[in-house]
């Protein structure tokens, strides 16, 4: 009967640690009230929760900077949009008044230092568009590059993340 109630209480902590380590693997980061507790015990089962504790708050951060990353990543195609949008707009009234501009210069010869004042303003919305689009271009490079390193991260947080559950699945498993 003491050797039962001793393996009960060695068992009880071990179960609940798999329990939130089961929640982690499910990626399930809550806050579990079981923590606190094991936390507080001074043998290996509370070495283990503050070790999954850790890691479990080590996993929530990553997930929420993935997730201010992804608000980032939307705004940033939004404005990307919002640009696009700007250039066909800009596109479309510079095709209207080329068409003017052609109709004007035959029709008198007055027009013809009006046309060439709009060429210039065409010129200068070509750099514009031009500038948009390297900007664009910039912009969408730093996205990859921090998609890039989120993902790297992440990676490497779900490796070490699987080890440590391997781990402490064996030592479980062996105690």
């Amino acid at each position: 009967v003491i050797a039962y109630i001793v393996s009960m209480l060695l068992v009880k902590p071990i179960k609940k640690i798999t329990k939130i380590i089961e929640q982690t693997a499910s990626f399930d980061y809550r806050r579990n009230p079981d923590t606190d507790k094991l936390v507080k015990r001074g043998d290996e089962s509370g070495a283990m929760a503050r070790s999954v504790g850790k890691m479990r708050a080590a996993l929530r951060e990553i997930v929420a900077d993935i997730d201010s990353v992804n608000k980032q990543i939307i705004g940033n195609v939004d404005e990307l949009k919002y640009i696009s949008s700007n250039i066909n707009s800009m596109c479309t009234d510079n095709s209207a008044t080329t068409e003017e501009l052609s109709a004007g210069v035959q029709e008198t010869s007055a027009t013809t230092e009006t046309i060439s004042n709009n060429i210039g303003q065409m010129q200068n919305a070509a750099g514009d568009i031009k500038a948009l689009s390297q900007n664009g271009e910039k912009m969408s490079y730093e996205i990859r590059e921090r998609a890039t390193a989120l993902k790297d991260t992440t990676e490497s947080a779900s490796e070490r993340t699987t080890a440590m559950y391997r781990d402490v699945k064996q030592k479980t498993e062996m105690a």
